[in-house]
C-alpha cells in the first residue's frame, strides 16, 4: 500500500492515542493502526465511543501541506472514501454521509470520523460497526448504530477478516482522494458530496460548541468549501463551516 503502512492490534485504549503518541514522536505520514477493540475510544468532539470487538477502529497520521483554513475539509474527504469503502464491501448496504463526516442509512450510524490537528499533523480516527456485538450495547447519542453485516451473507459471528478488509479499503480508497485534496482542496469533491449528502432537504438546527444556536432551517446542500448551506425560514442563506458547528437537531418537512 503506497502512502499508508497499516498496524494491526487486537486490543487498545484508544488507536487515536497511538497516532497522537507517533506525531508526537515525529512519525512520517501515512502511519496507520487499526484495532479489534478499544477500552477508552473516542469519537469528534470527544464523544465517547464504544469500541467492542465487532467494530473497526482505525486511526491515520497526515501531513497535509496545505493553509489552516483548508484542515478542517480532510475530514469531508475521509468521509467520501469510506463511504467508497464501505460500497465496495457491502454493496447491499445504501450508505449516505451526513454532515460533516458521519456514515449512515436508513436504520442509523454506520460509522463516524474524527479529525484532530496536532503540532501540524491530522490524526484521523475512523470507527465502523461491521459486525453485531454478542451482547446488547448501550450507545448514548442521536443515532441508533447500524451494522455493515446485517446486509451481508457473510454476516454473523465476528470476523476480523471482514474488518482488515474494509481498514484497507478504507486505506485504498482514501490515497488518492487526500493525494487531490492537498493539491487542489475540498472543491473538486464538492459534486460527489452533494450526491450522497443524507440532509438535503432536512430541517435541522445547528449549534457552536458552546450549544449556542447559529442557523436553522432547510438544508439546500453544501458549497464549494464544504459548507452546510442552511436555508432559513425568511429564506437567508448561511454556510456553516465543519470546524464551528454540529447538528443539534434533524426534522423533515
Amino acid at each position: 500500500m503506497g502512502l499508508f503502512n497499516l498496524e494491526v492490534r487486537d486490543s487498545v485504549t484508544s488507536t487515536n492515542d497511538l497516532v497522537k503518541q507517533a506525531i508526537g514522536e515525529g512519525a512520517p505520514e501515512g502511519y496507520a493502526v487499526l484495532a479489534f477493540s478499544q477500552s477508552a475510544g473516542y469519537g469528534r468532539q470527544g464523544r465517547i465511543w464504544a469500541s467492542p470487538y465487532g467494530g473497526m477502529y482505525l486511526s491515520l497520521l497526515l501531513r497535509p501541506p496545505v493553509p489552516l483554513d483548508r484542515v478542517a475539509t480532510a475530514g469531508l474527504v475521509v468521509a467520501l472514501a469510506v463511504r467508497s469503502a464501505v460500497l465496495e464491501r457491502f454493496p447491499a448496504v445504501e450508505a449516505q454521509v451526513k454532515w460533516p463526516n458521519d456514515i449512515v442509512c436508513a436504520h442509523g450510524k454506520l460509522a463516524g470520523i474524527s479529525s484532530e490537528y496536532k503540532s501540524g499533523a491530522l490524526c484521523i480516527g475512523i470507527g465502523a460497526n461491521v459486525v453485531r456485538p454478542e451482547e446488547g450495547l448501550d450507545v448514548p447519542g442521536k443515532y441508533a448504530p447500524a451494522y455493515l453485516s446485517d446486509a451481508s451473507v457473510a454476516g454473523g459471528a465476528f470476523c476480523r477478516r471482514a474488518i482488515e478488509g474494509l481498514a484497507r479499503s478504507v486505506l485504498e480508497q482514501l490515497e488518492p482522494r487526500y493525494l487531490h485534496w492537498c493539491a487542489c482542496g475540498f472543491e473538486p469533491f464538492a459534486d460527489e458530496y452533494r450526491s450522497c449528502l443524507s440532509l438535503t432537504g432536512a430541517e435541522v438546527e445547528v449549534v457552536n460548541r458552546a450549544g449556542d444556536r447559529i442557523a436553522q432551517g432547510e438544508v439546500a446542500g453544501i458549497d464549494s468549501l464544504g459548507r452546510l448551506l442552511v436555508r432559513a425560514d425568511g429564506g437567508e442563506l448561511s454556510a456553516v463551516a465543519s470546524g464551528e458547528a454540529h447538528i443539534a437537531r434533524i426534522g423533515h418537512r
